[in-house]
């Protein structure tokens, strides 16, 4: 919601009936497990065709 349909913190927040703060931790939590996904498949064996 905060990124897909470009609500803000708040709004986000209300919609799901959360605190402010338990979203902001779950974005966090979200663009870490991202990121580090990120860097395992940069860092993954790359599969060349014939």
């Amino acid at each position: 919601m905060f990124y897909f349909l470009d609500m803000d913190l708040p709004t986000t927040a209300r919609t799901l009936g959360l605190p402010e703060g338990t979203v902001k931790a779950r974005l966090f939590r979200a663009r870490e497990m991202l990121k580090s996904k990120l860097q395992r498949a940069s860092h993954a064996p790359q599969v060349r065709e014939a």
